[in-house]
């Protein structure tokens, strides 16, 4: 990955998931309680 295309990343990210903290980590950890841990390779 580039630079640009890394702050092209943040972007999206930040738009897709906002820039306040909390929402975007509550967001992340229930999306991994709903993940099926036996299709995860390890």
């Amino acid at each position: 990955m580039r630079i640009d295309q890394a702050a092209d990343a943040e972007r999206a990210f930040e738009l897709l998931m906002g820039s306040d903290v909390a929402p975007r980590k509550d967001f992340i950890v229930a999306g991994a309680a709903m993940l099926d841990r036996d299709r995860i390779d390890a």
